[in-house]
């Protein structure tokens, strides 16, 4: 069965969308993350210390990061890590928010002067191609796409 894995998983979303002849783990540096997973998920749990990812080299057939690399301070030890775990051959998706997006303005402003977690994300860039090629990879595709967000309001 291929190992998918997903890094930083956020709230385990994923699981509802893969194959299930895919052998999927969870990894994630926050341990209140880890705690959210629902109690029924087939899917294996670990905690990620200090970005160094608790998995054997050449392990995984693919690595998935969707909207939590910017919560990563590192992510040349995370890019190092995931090409270190992936088997020759195995492919990793990243998808995240551009610097200078709408979106990062949302998060790193709006979200940050009105949560009390507040939010400092750190996006891909220009860089970001150059970076993981020195890592080993071999990026097929890499361009912004605009994903509108629509929010409805509710009227009492």
């Amino acid at each position: 069965m291929a190992k998918l894995c997903d890094f930083p998983f956020g709230g385990g979303y994923l699981e509802n969308y893969i194959k299930p002849n895919l052998d999927l783990i969870l990894l994630e540096n926050s341990q209140v993350f880890l705690q959210c997973v629902p109690e029924n998920s087939k899917a294996k749990r670990l905690l990620v210390k200090n970005y160094k990812i608790p998995l054997p080299d050449n392990s995984c057939d693919r690595f998935v990061s969707l909207a939590g690399i910017h919560h990563v301070d590192d992510k040349a030890v995370v890019f190092s890590e995931i090409h270190r775990c992936l088997k020759v051959g195995g492919k990793f998706a990243l998808a995240d928010v551009s610097e200078g997006s709408g979106t990062a303005g949302f998060l790193n402003e709006f979200v940050h002067e009105n949560s009390d977690a507040g939010h400092e994300g750190i996006f891909l860039h220009n860089g970001t191609k150059k970076e993981l090629e020195r890592y080993g990879y071999k990026v097929r595709f890499m361009q912004p796409i605009l994903i509108p967000r629509r929010f409805h309001l509710w009227r009492k």
